[in-house]
């Protein structure tokens, strides 16, 4: 087969199938392609509705697929999706980084597209026609953006950057003026949760968080608000009942993007290494991330004003393509809350905000 080259072809199919912080690294690779052809038409095979609703606001894609890796499929429905994929006629497939290099190669073959660009992981991307390299100490953001350029795309964006809708801005500006906070007002975001599968081995305790938002609650003089999905109202429900000082709930109560736009009024968003954190950095919202067992020089958030708190032990980071090698998350454990506090110090003082000592 020739060498591809963007110009050769006219209907092209990404495939991302991980979830909202995936979606988040994969901006700067699809705003590249989008700009260098704006006249292709660009679909996006994705595997999360959280992240489909993300996407379908910043105009990079003409058409989003949702193929809901949450829901167990039979024999009979994944080959139904894959000839109703075949029916579409793609001429390229760009499989995102990090994506299972056997499935990936064998899915976008079977859909019968010409062109495949994948991450040779592991020698297995045997269907690929063209094999990128796959290098281990790479962030995934700069292994899309490999990808894209493989196929003579020029880089236009390195960093994620979203956009929030008018209506999601006026409906959370409304919510936020019923609870009596205004734009003079500190607002700090909370998120105790872990997305996904509720990956627990990312959680900081209930308890610390509580007593976080309580500590910088009186420094600050600021209103909590504490968000999550909804699998994440019971955490959320729980810390509040914890916290001394009224926080906001919005966990469970209100959308994805409307999550987004409550994130880029805070004035400081605080998190567990999740989706949401990736979220905090595309809005540009200075965030403090505490993380355990995750590799953030592969996954981790990019962007401006990123704090980071975690302990350096020995085996951290274990986490690897959905698994930890510890039993235990001593990595997490052992964050006290004066550490965390400290880092939310040194990020609003920068900010020169009033301080209630």
């Amino acid at each position: 087969m020739k060498e591809l080259r963007i110009e050769r072809v006219e209907k092209i199919l990404v495939v991302m199938l991980g979830g909202i912080g995936d979606m988040i690294l994969l901006l700067p690779a699809l705003q590249s392609l989008r700009d260098h052809s704006p006249r292709k038409r660009i679909t996006l095979l994705i595997g999360e509705p959280n992240a489909e609703e993300i996407i379908k606001e910043q105009q990079l894609v003409d058409e989003v697929i949702l193929y809901d890796r949450r829901k167990r499929k039979s024999l009979f429905e994944i080959i139904r999706f894959l000839m109703n994929m075949r029916k579409k006629k793609f001429d390229c497939a760009i499989v995102a980084s990090g994506t299972h290099a056997f499935k990936g190669s064998l899915f976008t073959r079977l859909m019968g597209i010409p062109y495949r660009v994948g991450e040779n992981i592991d020698g297995v991307g045997f269907w690929y026609t063209v094999k990128v390299d796959y290098d281990s100490g790479m962030h995934e953001l700069d292994g899309a953006l490999q990808l894209v350029r493989a196929i003579g795309v020029a880089m236009t964006a390195h960093s994620p950057v979203l956009t929030v809708a008018k209506a999601d801005e006026v409906y959370v500006n409304r919510v936020l003026s019923e609870h009596g906070v205004q734009k003079t007002h500190v607002l700090i975001g909370i998120h105790p949760g872990s997305g996904y599968k509720e990956q627990r081995f990312k959680r900081w305790s209930k308890e610390k968080f509580a007593q976080l938002g309580d500590e910088i609650s009186k420094r600050y003089n600021a209103q909590i608000i504490l968000t999550g999905g909804p699998d994440e109202i019971d955490l959320v429900n729980d810390i509040a009942h914890r916290m001394q000082q009224r926080p906001i709930i919005a966990a469970g109560r209100m959308t994805i993007r409307q999550t987004t736009a409550i994130i880029k009024q805070c004035t400081l968003f605080i998190s567990n290494e999740s989706g949401l954190a990736h979220i905090a950095t595309a809005v540009e919202t200075p965030v403090v991330i505490i993380v355990g067992a995750t590799n953030l020089k592969k996954i981790g958030p990019r962007g401006k004003d990123i704090t980071i708190v975690r302990k350096k032990l020995a085996c951290s980071p274990c986490y690897d393509r959905g698994h930890v090698a510890c039993e235990g998350i001593d990595c997490m454990e052992s964050i006290t809350t004066e550490e965390v506090v400290a880092a939310v110090d040194k990020v609003l003082s920068v900010e020169k905000l009033p301080h209630v000592s």
